[in-house]
């Protein structure tokens, strides 16, 4: 499926529209310091599912809709999802990452007795308010801790630390 029909699919801010904004939000907070957090979501489906994904991935992109501030920029990242997270820090984030793996952990129902369960890795990243950063290097980071918590099992968040990544 290619990113436009996702798009329409979920109401997500595509790729390009989503670094637009985090691009402002990291000019806005040169003006106005504040913590910003981000989160790199990723969703797996087994085989047995995967005739189904359109409707879970409706689905997951509802919850994401629904159980974030107004504030918060939810979108896409080629075929996972990224949600930017302004005047938030790191255990703000981790908090909301709890809450969405509490969320969807159980067992989900999309109509004709179909049922499921979501197969969820988080990937986090933040920003004191004084700590400057790229687009680019802010989603690196969060696809960092991403890979460590795919590689720890679904249903996990992992947070990036710049000690353990210093160059």
């Amino acid at each position: 499926m290619i990113q436009q029909d996702r798009v329409s699919l979920t109401g997500l801010y595509s790729e390009e529209i989503f670094k637009l904004s985090v691009k402002q939000e990291l000019i806005r907070r040169t003006q106005y310091p504040s913590p910003v957090a981000l989160m790199f979501m990723s969703l797996i489906f087994d085989e047995a599912k995967l005739e189904h994904a359109q409707n879970m991935i409706q689905l997951f992109a509802g919850v994401l809709n629904t159980s974030f501030r107004i504030s918060d920029i939810p979108g896409h990242y080629g075929d996972d999802f990224l949600i930017l997270l302004p005047g938030t820090d790191g255990m703000g984030c981790q908090l909301a990452a709890e809450r969405m793996i509490a969320q969807l952990g159980g067992t989900q129902n999309f109509g004709d007795d179909k049922k499921f369960q979501f197969k969820i890795h988080i990937g986090i990243t933040s920003l004191s308010s004084t700590e400057e950063t790229t687009v680019d290097n802010l989603i690196h980071e969060a696809e960092l801790a991403l890979r460590e918590a795919q590689a720890a099992g679904p249903l996990g968040y992992k947070v990036y630390s710049r000690k353990l990544y210093s160059r």
